[in-house]
């Protein structure tokens, strides 16, 4: 695991591969293990010095078998845990990443409840900081009933998919309506069955008031605010547009068969 030629260990401390910033605590630990015969202490933590010069952590699980005659000497299982360590790493910085950003970030369960909601998320939807959001749903927050049918079937469809994107309206407990671009993701387990769902819902509120200002701005004559020549134009060809096909339908039920 470390690399090391056979031998090379025999008659060294233990505590020259050891981090030096591990050192204190793995002692701490080692000691306590030599106070408590025969009782094995798991989840002994620390850095080992891989034979190339680099840092392997790992966790070892401690036996104090000094009273067995056959033996006589602190047993050490020792287990490489690089891949789990990097796996720790990047979930805490993912959670600091979660945590810092301005979007709601939640997971939920199949069935819609919430397992975690960000502090933006309860920030923008009026929910406290330390409040237990066991039991809450987020069809709840939903800002009516068509939108709550329409954020279930989004997650039927990335259940299908992996994958839902689109807009979905949510209501929050003030009563601000809060228009979203979601993206929810379904996450599997390891029989590929959902396991739960990763949303993402950044709001999008000003957005839409630009929106809704510049079509103002198109249509609307900047002085007195009345519609303009724009407008009627895009009105008209509307109108045109629906007497065709009206039109075209009145053809078609007259034709001969």
């Amino acid at each position: 695991m470390l690399g090391y030629p056979p031998g090379w260990l025999r008659g060294r401390s233990f505590l020259d591969v050891v981090h030096p910033n591990d050192r204190v605590a793995f002692t701490r630990a080692l000691r306590g293990q030599l106070a408590a015969p025969k009782i094995a202490a798991v989840g002994l933590r620390a850095r080992l010095r891989h034979y190339d010069g680099g840092w392997r952590p790992i966790q070892a699980t401690g036996a104090n078998l000094l009273d067995e005659p056959s033996v006589r000497s602190l047993v050490l299982s020792v287990r490489d845990v690089t891949a789990s360590a990097q796996v720790e790493t990047q979930q805490r910085r993912l959670a600091k990443i979660v945590d810092a950003t301005s979007d709601l970030v939640a997971t939920v369960e199949p069935d819609g409840y919430l397992i975690d909601l960000n502090p933006a998320g309860r920030a923008l939807l009026g929910v406290d900081a330390e409040a237990d959001i066991t039991g809450l749903n987020l069809a709840d927050f939903a800002a009516d009933e068509l939108e709550a049918g329409a954020i279930a079937a989004a997650m039927v469809a990335a259940a299908f998919d992996g994958t839902w994107r689109g807009e979905a309206t949510l209501r929050a407990r003030d009563g601000r309506v809060i228009p979203t671009l979601a993206v929810i993701v379904g996450q599997c387990d390891d029989t590929s069955d959902i396991e739960d769902f990763s949303a993402i819902l950044p709001d999008i509120t000003e957005r839409k008031r630009l929106e809704d200002e510049l079509a103002h701005q198109a249509f609307h004559d900047a002085l007195t605010g009345l519609a303009n020549r724009a407008l009627l134009l895009d009105r008209l060809g509307h109108a045109l547009d629906r007497g065709d096909r009206g039109l075209e339908r009145r053809r078609a039920a007259h034709r001969p068969r």
